[in-house]
């Protein structure tokens, strides 16, 4: 599932993605799933913001990653000695490298967390990111 998230200054396509470490389902069409709707937002937007957070128990996602230019901003691991909480974007400058953190459920994984670097406040206009999220004026397509 795809959120756009929009507020005055900034546009973001959101995903969030779930891989089972036991699926039903061929890993194969996961991937072409993601490929296929990165491909058709990029198409309707060449300037998309792009942010995937998976949780990818063992699914290999480098090489989707390379064809879409994208980066994964998590290198710490959230689980033992593993990565498997990923934080995948297409524009890498925007956010501060990933970390993990104690996250609010009981869980083994860690949770993944990356903070945006975009201003507060750009010039000449009063940003969303000043105030709270008000998740009522959210737009989801």
């Amino acid at each position: 599932m795809w959120c756009r998230i929009l507020t005055p200054n900034y546009e973001h396509y959101v995903a969030s993605v779930y891989h089972s470490f036991d699926p039903i389902y061929d890993e194969c069409e996961l991937l072409d799933v993601m490929l296929n709707s990165c491909d058709q937002i990029l198409h309707d937007d060449p300037n998309a913001k792009i942010i995937i957070a998976v949780d990818i128990n063992f699914l290999n996602i480098r090489e989707f990653v390379q064809e879409h230019s994208m980066q994964q901003l998590v290198k710490v691991p959230t689980r033992a000695n593993r990565t498997l909480g990923v934080f995948i974007t297409n524009y890498p400058f925007l956010w501060k490298p990933g970390s993990s953190m104690k996250g609010v459920v009981r869980s083994d994984h860690l949770a993944s967390l990356c903070i945006t670097l975009l201003r507060k406040n750009p010039v000449g206009k009063r940003s969303a990111l000043m105030t709270p999220l008000n998740t009522v004026k959210l737009r989801w397509t």
